[in-house]
């Protein structure tokens, strides 16, 4: 009887093996690992991210005030209706302090009544009496309403270096207003999964990109998203 039974025992015991070594998953070549996958999903993050600033980079070179203003982090929302600035950016007077605009920044910001506003000043400018001492003339095509579309000439290049730690992806872009200057913006994810952005300073950054070592230094730890031509893949081709 004590045979019989260690004989069912052994029976047990290679069947159970034998179960065990069949739930074993076989991985095939090229199929994503769980690492590859996270990566994946990073991406389609930044991706979707780019896309975003790119819009809000838009809005503010079109002065399309309601779009920029619904895409700020709430703290920049409040410091633009409060003060008609970001920092040392200005959004209703000239360089000189002539307004740009008769209306309050309520209106500017209300995308039903901003329409109507912006057609009241296309196809005008400030003539001499009425710009700031440091030009003859502010034209609100060229310096206010301008067309993205004819925009080629500006540098976007993507910082994620904080992402992991804070959830923010920075960006520099050249050619961010009338003059040429350039800007970082920071964004992340709000409650709702959408992306808020806010002007950040060089500080924060800890690049000065008016400096050629440091602009260097830039486009060498980020990924450059703009342009795009003659920009070499991975494998150098």
């Amino acid at each position: 009887m004590k045979q019989l039974a260690r004989l069912f025992m052994s029976v047990a015991l290679v069947l159970l093996l034998i179960g065990c070594g069949d739930s074993k998953e076989d991985v095939e070549p090229g199929t994503n690992s769980g690492s590859e996958d996270a990566a994946e999903d990073l991406e389609a993050t930044f991706a979707e991210a780019d896309e975003n600033a790119l819009e809000f980079y838009r809005a503010f070179y079109e002065f399309n005030l309601p779009e920029f203003h619904e895409l700020l982090a709430p703290n920049q929302q409040q410091e633009l209706l409060e003060n008609e600035r970001i920092d040392n950016l200005s959004f209703l007077n000239w360089e000189g302090g002539t307004r740009k605009f008769d209306e309050p920044i309520e209106e500017l910001i209300d995308d039903q009544k901003f329409p109507e506003i912006k057609a009241k000043y296309q196809g005008t400018s400030l003539d001499k009496e009425s710009a700031p001492n440091s030009a003859t003339s502010f034209d609100y095509d060229e310096e206010v309403f301008r067309d993205f579309n004819t925009n080629q000439e500006y540098q976007m290049i993507r910082l994620k270096d904080a992402f992991t730690e804070t959830g923010e992806i920075f960006y520099y872009i050249n050619n961010w207003d009338y003059e040429g200057n350039y800007a970082f913006l920071a964004t992340k994810r709000n409650e709702d999964g959408d992306w808020k952005f806010r002007i950040a300073s060089d500080s924060e950054v800890g690049i000065n990109p008016s400096r050629k070592e440091e602009k260097e230094e830039l486009e060498n730890i980020g990924d450059i998203l703009h342009p795009t031509e003659g920009k070499e893949d991975d494998y150098g081709f």
